[in-house]
């Protein structure tokens, strides 16, 4: 799932970056600062990785990276101001650098400079920081064209990694850095930090529900036919179920996003191919975690 939602960010990226082509504004003063960095956040998937270091004099220089598939290396920067009133940061961008690179040898093909204008360079401005365990999570819950591939916010994807058990080994798009290194057991997420809004997406304790109506979808192809399945639990608001959330069978043969919530009932729907109808049968029990056993 992750490969695939890697190729949309790729994709995305390309179609950005020719925008700002598109839209050439140089600047005449850079703002870019030789200041010493006092603190980072970062992430990375395939091809692609992104990073924000703040600087001692209240600067900040947002880097994303990506590897094309032509051998190119695409890196643009975000510079300007922020401000920080205990966990909440604000970016205040002022400048965009776009380097592209080629390969054996690599050097410098192109470099552009334009002024930041939301229109056309938009990124999120507004962060909250977020500790658990031995990380710390700079999260926004803001929406841009760049990281709304999978229409959901840093807390959205947070709490599904976080419900699904993959936290805090492993995160999802969204910045994190290391805290120091304890031996203890993470305690539970502690949401006061979390906006109100996104709260109920954090759950106390893993959801379980069976599956008691299945529908087979059959797109014929003339090199394959694509299969999906559209698939009825039998818990829906009433029980916490809310858009967005995972569910996967015991040995994550199957799984589902939610798409659809009633009160009573939820859907979700996953396309793929050569799989057996005996890992959705009625009556198969399906859990958004399965790490932890549900008392």
């Amino acid at each position: 799932m992750r490969n695939s939602i890697a190729v949309i960010v790729l994709i995305a990226f390309m179609l950005f970056t020719a925008c700002f082509k598109n839209n050439k504004s140089t600047t005449t003063k850079s703002v870019k600062s030789t200041a010493e960095k006092v603190l980072s956040y970062s992430f990375s998937g395939i091809n692609y990785a992104k990073q924000i270091d703040f600087l001692a004099d209240a600067q900040f220089v947002l880097t994303e990276k990506l590897n094309k598939i032509t051998g190119e290396t695409t890196i643009k920067k975000h510079y300007g101001q922020y401000k920080k009133k205990d966990t909440l940061i604000t970016l205040i961008p002022e400048e965009v650098e776009i380097i592209t690179l080629t390969t054996k040898p690599e050097r410098e093909k192109e470099k552009n400079t334009f002024a930041y204008t939301a229109d056309i360079s938009k990124i999120n401005t507004q962060y909250q920081i977020v500790s658990w365990g031995n990380k710390e999570y700079l999260l926004s819950e803001e929406f841009n064209s760049m990281a709304n591939y999978d229409e959901k916010n840093d807390f959205q994807r947070f709490a599904y990694y976080y419900n699904a058990g993959i936290e805090p080994d492993e995160s999802g798009y969204y910045f994190t850095r290391p805290l120091q290194q304890t031996d203890s057991i993470p305690k539970p997420l502690d949401t006061l930090y979390i906006p109100e809004k996104w709260r109920d997406y954090f759950l106390k304790k893993p959801i379980s529900a069976t599956i008691i109506h299945k529908e087979k979808k059959v797109q014929k192809s003339n090199y394959r036919d694509l299969i999906s399945w559209r698939v009825q639990l039998n818990k829906g608001a009433k029980d916490g179920i809310k858009k967005g959330l995972s569910f996967s069978t015991k040995y994550e043969d199957f799984y589902i996003e939610i798409d659809s919530i009633l009160p009573n009932v939820s859907y979700g729907s996953y396309r793929i191919n050569d799989i057996d109808d005996e890992f959705i049968e009625i009556g198969t029990e399906m859990r958004t975690q399965w790490t932890v056993e549900i008392l």
